[in-house]
């Protein structure tokens, strides 16, 4: 019994202890990341309270050796790089290699730290990248060659953003392309606000509308699908008192989405990712006690 507590305990410390986890790998805090990279969770990892996220190259470095190392980008005009090296310019700042030196990429000019774009266009311009056309309203995007909105926003000629967000209840009298911030919405009359569609409801928990034939017999660790909702779409949902949670660390197939845990690990007080592993050590501890 003594010898297998003992290699129960070297397994424990081993998944605790092991080596730096390389870019795109699971991690519970930075420190357990290589270095130069951080442990990056979600804004949905956080609100799923998960416990592991994923490691990624700080913004001012870059991976290399197939997420093995992070280094540093270059970040001036001029600097010099190697053409071919993915990343050897800092593209947060629009720059590329060009001829073993980091210039502006095309559309754009340096200006003081950072290139930016040479001409902003206006609504329904011509244009051939996206930023061309966010510089003078928000949510804009270049579609099929012109400046128009991001496939989730919906144009308002008299709103002073031009792309405006409307979701569930938000009004839907005005604009083209109507409903279009989530899925499956469109404008009921007479009352002009967004709503379900025909044969979908709206699901408090994904925040979005969703078929009317879902499932909901998943139990607890099951696998369940969280998301899209094409209209063909066959949910898999988890049964009352369960969540479907998604974490970006997770590795399941394409058919699914997240695994069914407790609603009350998810919506109670938690703990914080950096707690847990002093959980797992304390554990470790009182059980070597015995």
């Amino acid at each position: 019994m003594a010898y297998l507590k003992v290699l129960i305990v070297c397994l424990a410390l081993t998944a605790v202890f092991a080596g730096k986890s390389k870019v795109g790998e699971s991690c519970a805090q930075t420190s357990n990341c290589i270095d130069n990279a951080e442990c990056h969770f979600t804004a949905k990892d956080n609100e799923m309270k998960c416990l592991l996220g994923v490691c990624r190259c700080k913004s001012s470095h870059k991976s290399v050796d197939a997420g093995a190392k992070c280094d540093a980008r270059k970040t001036k005009e001029n600097d010099g790089c190697t053409p071919g090296l993915k990343d050897a310019c800092d593209d947060t700042k629009h720059l590329v290699c060009v001829t073993n030196q980091c210039k502006c990429k095309a559309k754009y000019v340096w200006k003081t730290d950072k290139c930016e774009i040479e001409t902003p266009l206006e609504w329904d311009a011509t244009c051939t990248i996206s930023e061309e056309c966010t510089k003078n309203y928000k949510n804009g995007a270049c579609v099929s060659g012109k400046c128009h909105c991001n496939s989730k926003y919906t144009y308002v000629s008299t709103n002073a953003d031009k792309c405006v967000k409307q979701d569930r209840n938000d009004d839907c009298k005005d604009g083209t392309d109507k409903c279009r911030y989530t899925f499956n919405l469109e404008c009921k009359t007479p009352s002009n606000k967004c709503d379900c569609k025909s044969g979908f409801k709206y699901d408090d928990k994904r925040k979005y509308c969703i078929k009317d034939n879902i499932q909901t017999n998943k139990k607890e660790k099951d696998l369940c699908t969280f998301g899209i909702a094409a209209a063909d779409t066959q949910y898999l949902d988890c049964e009352s008192k369960l969540t479907c949670r998604r974490c970006s660390s997770d590795r399941f197939g394409a058919a699914y989405d997240g695994v069914c845990v407790k609603t009350s690990d998810i919506t109670g007080s938690g703990v914080s990712h950096y707690v847990s592993f002093s959980i797992l050590l304390t554990g470790i501890l009182a059980y070597l006690a015995f």
